[in-house]
């Protein structure tokens, strides 16, 4: 299982949405900016990024209806969705809630994702703009 589908999964991602942004990735495309552009909507800023059908689904029948019957009942996650990503303000709450060791754990886990993804996407953009040949 690949980085994206592991934490996909976690997040309750629906699958469809989960291997369309891998593929995205992977083709050297940027997935937030594809479909922020094709599907505005709500799921903006969330960490998701709908797959084409989905984003119809959204558009459809609203975010709160995607959320609460795709999401939330997939979801492996403390945090409900949508939430902002943990930064450090939010790491007392997280020690309090969990315990220091597997606190400390949880947080390095979603920020190592969060890094991950923000190099993966940049890097897919430097790859776009390297000439083919030199």
């Amino acid at each position: 299982m690949g980085h994206y589908q592991y934490h996909g999964n976690r997040l309750g991602y629906p699958s469809c949405c989960i291997e369309h942004f891998e593929s995205e990735i992977q083709n050297g495309k940027a997935p937030f900016e594809e479909m922020s552009k094709s599907h505005p909507g709500d799921w903006m800023f969330t960490g998701f990024v709908p797959c084409p059908k989905c984003g119809e689904e959204i558009n459809k029948n609203g975010f709160d209806h995607f959320v609460g019957s795709r999401i939330t009942p997939n979801r492996n996650h403390w945090l409900p969705f949508p939430h902002d990503s943990i930064a450090l303000r939010s790491i007392p709450a997280i020690i309090a809630d969990r315990g220091l060791w597997k606190g400390l754990t949880f947080f390095l886990d979603d920020l190592q994702h969060h890094i991950y993804l923000w190099c993966s996407i940049r890097i897919s953009r430097f790859s776009r703009m390297r000439p083919s040949s030199f």
